[in-house]
């Protein structure tokens, strides 16, 4: 046993260098195993945040465009009144729809609010029930595009019997993308 003692010299230069490009292949590999992990699952988390907002959007809206009985305004991203008159899809920022007779609001109001480019706040949609009110509800943000076109095909917003809406959601790599019937239940 004394004699094990005595001999022990110790390591040398070569084994050290050794061991440690040994452990660092080791570690290069569970690293980049441990990145990729993270980026698959900050992806998995931006996918699942904007499918829950969009579903959540989709069902407030849906809820909203049945109880309304027609489309009262209604304006595109840059803000501009379209003409209730007109026909086809439009990218909208502003959506009035009127309730009716003997309803407790007088109007639903739903807004796309777009963020600068280079801003850090997200696009957002909110509805209101009326727009004299300032009782606002948040429903969704990372909201990209919000389109509407009148229904049935080939009507105008003006004496439309419901809206087609097509919503395109962005969160860093993630997108999702949701279109829908809607028809209004109280229209004349």
């Amino acid at each position: 046993m004394q004699k094990l003692l005595k001999e022990n010299r110790g390591v040398t230069l070569i084994e050290l260098v050794m061991v440690l490009a040994i452990a660092s292949v080791i570690f290069a590999a569970i690293g980049s195993f441990l990145i990729t992990n993270v980026q698959y699952f900050n992806k998995a988390s931006d996918q699942a945040e904007i499918q829950r907002q969009t579903q959540r959007l989709i069902k407030d809206f849906t809820d909203l465009v049945i109880e309304s009985s027609k489309i009262t305004a209604i304006a595109n991203r840059s803000d501009i009144n379209v003409n209730l008159g007109s026909q086809g899809m439009n990218d909208i920022s502003t959506v009035v729809f009127g309730l009716p007779d003997g309803a407790a609001y007088p109007s639903l109001v739903f807004e796309h609010t777009l963020s600068a480019e280079g801003e850090e706040k997200e696009n957002q949609v909110a509805w209101e029930q009326a727009a004299s009110t300032n009782d606002q509800s948040n429903a969704a943000s990372y909201i990209k595009q919000f389109k509407l076109q009148p229904l049935p095909v080939g009507t105008s917003y003006a004496n439309c019997k419901g809206v087609k809406v097509y919503i395109k959601a962005e969160k860093n790599r993630a997108a999702l993308v949701i279109e829908n019937h809607v028809y209004f239940r109280n229209a004349k």
